[in-house]
């Protein structure tokens, strides 16, 4: 392992000084305990860029551009961009155009965990995605969580923590899941990898009571099995489609991301000689939202026209649609009433109808209350 790659593991596990400190660069109350989380290595990340130095100016810049006189190392070394491998499947351009940018609230979850939160005052007419990469252990890999909305694909949090337990991971996505439906009620849907180790949080969230998941957990149909199964399937050729959907994304709106972390990954994504898509580090950022971009691309023309016209309006349409198919069914004339009509348990249907769209001045009720 090369001197490059120490570094960059190491900054990779160290822990974000935008959870550390304020905006007035003062440490926060719970930064001694965010430094001290087994998962991370205990330094803490930090940048001094060249024009934060006295010594150096305008002048000094233009001279180091030429002596480097190559683009990637310029990012690199003078401006602190963080920019691709050189067989990373993404342009400097690109990778060039990411502006992380700082979080706004932590929420507190299990096991001394927190989600990252980067957006507030959610839109409860649209939907949001919940991407969920699983691990193996505590020592590997990590467990990545990504919220991203549906319609325009803003991040909105992040999870990054090596966890060890799928059934605290369960219940760690059980609590992100909860704290977005307070927000936009059943508006969301779970991208979980269900591979062997990803089927274990998904059978712990289907077990849970008061809460419905296989309303929202995505449902795969397994072609050769000829069967549905929960989760998101991950194969060589599913793998390439989630990351064409994520940057087909991106590089229409690179401003979607707002994690410094998963613009990291992005920078280490490689094209192998062989074809496959890896990365030297970590991918678990990534991954979660490859399967964000995925099960949006695949859920696009059912969940795009309740977004644009509005749950609220849709219900009406099916309302008025309802009413007229009773109106002409019931007609006086006898020889135009269709006899397979119940009109009694039509009009029954129609009141009760009628009815729930009365109640919907809150249109998202909690099933928690």
């Amino acid at each position: 392992m090369g001197s490059g790659e120490w570094y960059y593991s190491r900054y990779q596990n160290a822990v974000n000084s935008d959870l550390t400190f304020d905006e007035n660069e003062q440490w926060v109350d719970n930064a001694e305990k965010l430094i001290a989380d087994p998962s991370k290595n205990g330094f803490v990340k930090t940048k001094f860029h060249w024009s934060e130095d006295p010594k150096k100016d305008q002048q000094w810049y233009i001279q180091q551009c030429r002596e480097l006189s190559d683009k990637r190392k310029i990012n690199q070394e003078l401006d602190l961009i963080f920019v691709g491998t050189s067989n990373c499947i993404f342009d400097d351009d690109l990778l060039s155009s990411f502006k992380s940018q700082k979080p706004i609230d932590l929420l507190r979850c299990p096991y001394e965990t927190n989600l990252v939160i980067y957006e507030r005052d959610l839109n409860p007419n649209d939907y949001y995605l919940i991407g969920v990469d699983t691990a193996r252990s505590l020592s590997g890999a990590y467990n990545s969580v990504e919220v991203f909305s549906f319609a325009h694909f803003n991040q909105i949090a992040e999870f990054n923590y090596r966890i060890g337990s799928f059934n605290k991971y369960g219940e760690i996505i059980d609590a992100i899941f909860r704290w977005l439906y307070q927000q936009v009620g059943d508006n969301i849907i779970l991208a979980i990898e269900n591979n062997t180790i990803g089927l274990a949080p998904i059978e712990h969230l289907l077990e849970i009571e008061d809460i419905n998941y296989r309303d929202h957990i995505y449902l795969e149909e397994n072609k050769k099995e000829s069967k549905k199964e929960w989760g998101v399937s991950t194969t060589g050729i599913s793998k390439d489609h989630m990351i064409g959907c994520l940057t087909e994304i991106i590089k229409d709106e690179p401003l979607v991301i707002k994690s410094q972390g998963l613009i990291n990954q992005l920078s280490a994504i490689e094209r192998t000689r062989g074809g496959s898509i890896s990365s030297d580090t970590f991918s678990d950022l990534f991954m979660a939202a490859c399967f964000c971009a995925y099960v949006r691309k695949m859920k696009a023309l059912e969940i795009m026209p309740l977004i644009n016209l509005g749950k609220e309006k849709v219900m009406q349409n099916q309302f008025d649609n309802f009413n007229n198919f009773i109106k002409v069914n019931t007609n006086a004339d006898e020889k135009r009433a269709n006899p397979y009509i119940y009109v009694e348990d039509e009009i029954e249907q129609l009141i009760r109808t009628n009815d729930a769209l009365q109640d919907t001045e809150n249109e998202y009720y909690s099933p928690f209350i």
